[in-house]
């Protein structure tokens, strides 16, 4: 008994199978295209972050010199969010002592 339908109709469509490609069964083409995007992101985040930062304290603006160093570093953390060249949850560890309130 033989049917006509293609064994896989997703692949003939050329839609990618998001279940599949997470579980194991993965359509190379479409992972290695998201993996090269995620490194380059990842990459120009690393180096855009400071040099945005950077150039946004060293730049002449009209504004309290503290006010502008607070904005140039949300800049860069901003960029860093984007881009995630670090996981969030590691740029988010506490470093030194924990505290509670009122200590």
């Amino acid at each position: 008994m033989s049917t006509d339908l293609p064994a896989d109709p997703l692949r003939l469509s050329g839609r990618t199978d998001v279940r599949a490609a997470l579980l194991g069964g993965k359509t190379f083409r479409s992972l290695s295209e998201q993996e090269r995007f995620e490194r380059a992101r990842q990459t120009l985040g690393f180096f855009l972050a400071p040099a945005v930062a950077t150039t946004f304290a060293l730049l002449p603006v009209p504004m309290d010199r503290t006010q502008q160093l607070l904005a140039a570093v949300l800049l860069g953390v901003i960029i860093l969010w984007i881009c995630e060249p670090v996981p969030i949850p590691v740029g988010g560890r506490r470093r030194g002592p924990r505290r509670g309130p009122g200590q």
